[in-house]
């Protein structure tokens, strides 16, 4: 059907042509031959496309544009508000009150501390004091500042109100007694901090930092733990001219092998009064972390006089206290299983008598020992004799740079680093360790534990 209309349309053109020959006649074929041109090509045009729609073939077409890509938004995370009692929490604390009206600064203090988690507030590294009241002015002192007036941490108080405050920072781990010193005159208590340790001086207000870990042998427990006897037992010394005391310790269990190592204790009565050092031993006897010993308490009469490197003191040691109590107490009298250990002078005394008496003292535990007194005596004494068989647990607390005054010899810090510089090239055993804490029974508490395990436990 499609062949034939082209066929007639061409024969209507030739028959135009013939029926007319002259020009004029031509003229008008002319112009019916550009209508039918046209004619055939609207016809031709026709037949293609229906073809095409006929055909089994693909569709071309321009190709759409693919639709625009989505710009996405950027992700915003919400900024974490501050926690509340938290170094920022507590200074935009301070912010919303000191913006406040007058009449609203105190009910804004009240409800922030209402719920404070402790006092000071301890942070990861920081430590905030608090202290409400209206005195002329306020100031923290303690191992921080050595106790030193002059060195005191002046508090601010928070525009109207009755807080006064102070930010300070510390180690992660550091553990350390303070007061608060009111109007430059009277140190107290910090009297909403229930924490208390005792001190030669009375009682002291404590705080430790988040990362300050209380040995398992001093934290509060209800497991039963069997306990060890303590007998007090008196001697008539004549090294002293006095009748002393001793207090001695025997465990609940019997020795390992044969007799019980032991330990000889100065400022004996302190360690058992404010650190409780009975149940010290009770828990790590218990524990297994170290074996059953006999631990002999001695109370001193004059410590400034005894423990300052003198000499009729060791003889009353050697010579009367360690006599008496391995005839009495089944102790073994092998210098590797006796030791001497105290705090501060103590620690002197213990030193002083091992490198003077190796045969009977073959262990020390010296916890912030006042090691440079006499001039450093007992350190230019291991650096000028010859190495004895003593092995050495020395600890001190990293604020004790001014303890009892100033000068070299009030720098435990720098004393013990000595003491030890000058233990290394003479060849001994010894462990040192240097924690951030002041001179303190709160510290030697701490890390009395410690001081056994290694003493008795040799490697």
């Amino acid at each position: 059907m499609k062949d034939n209309s082209a066929r007639s349309t061409l024969a209507l053109i030739n028959r135009t042509i013939v029926a007319y020959p002259n020009l004029r006649i031509m003229k008008t074929a002319m112009n019916w031959l550009k209508k039918c041109s046209l004619l055939l090509y609207v016809m031709v045009t026709a037949i293609s496309c229906t073809f095409i729609e006929s055909a089994d073939l693909p569709l071309i077409s321009t190709p759409t544009p693919p639709p625009p890509t989505a710009t996405l938004e950027p992700t915003i995370t919400p900024t974490k508000p501050p926690e509340k009692y938290s170094v920022t929490g507590f200074e935009e604390f301070v912010a919303e009150v000191e913006a406040a009206a007058r009449g609203q600064r105190q009910s804004i203090v009240n409800r922030y501390l209402v719920n404070l988690p402790q006092y000071p507030l301890v942070t990861p590294t920081h430590a905030i004091f608090l202290y409400q009241g209206t005195p002329d002015n306020v100031a923290v002192i303690g191992e921080m500042t050595n106790w030193i007036f002059e060195d005191r941490l002046p508090l601010t108080r928070l525009s109207t109100t009755d807080l006064w405050y102070r930010i300070e920072p510390y180690e992660p781990n550091a553990r350390l007694d303070y007061k608060f010193l009111i109007d430059e005159t009277e140190d107290i208590l910090d009297p909403a901090n229930p924490i208390r340790v005792p001190s030669g001086f009375g009682f002291r207000s404590s705080f430790a930092m988040p990362g300050f870990v209380p040995p398992a042998e001093i934290l509060p427990t209800t497991a039963e733990t069997p306990a060890g006897t303590l007998t007090t037992e008196t001697i008539d010394s004549q090294a002293l001219g006095q009748i002393r005391t001793l207090v001695v310790y025997t465990p609940a269990v019997p020795p390992l092998n044969g007799s019980y190592p032991s330990v000889y204790i100065h400022d004996g009565s302190d360690y058992l009064n404010f650190i409780d050092a009975a149940v010290i031993l009770d828990r790590l006897i218990a524990a297994e972390n170290i074996p059953p010993l006999v631990a002999v308490f001695i109370p001193p009469i004059d410590r400034r006089v005894e423990y300052e490197r003198n000499n009729r003191y060791v003889s009353f040691l050697t010579d009367e206290a360690v006599p008496f109590v391995r005839s009495n107490y089944n102790t073994s009298s092998n210098p590797a299983e006796t030791g001497s250990l105290g705090a501060s002078m103590g620690g002197l005394i213990s030193v002083y008598a091992a490198l003077n008496q190796p045969d009977t003292f073959g262990l020390v535990g010296t916890q912030s020992g006042a090691l440079s007194y006499g001039g450093d005596a007992v350190i230019r004494q291991v650096e000028l004799m010859d190495t004895v068989d003593v092995r050495f647990h020395v600890t001190i607390g990293s604020y004790e740079t001014q303890v009892a005054g100033t000068g070299p010899e009030a720098d435990f810090v720098s004393a013990n680093q000595r003491f030890v510089d000058n233990l290394r090239p003479k060849g001994y055993d010894y462990f040192y360790e240097v924690s951030p804490q002041g001179h303190s029974w709160g510290f030697w508490q701490a890390t009395l534990g410690d001081a056994l395990i290694w003493m008795y436990n040799a490697p």
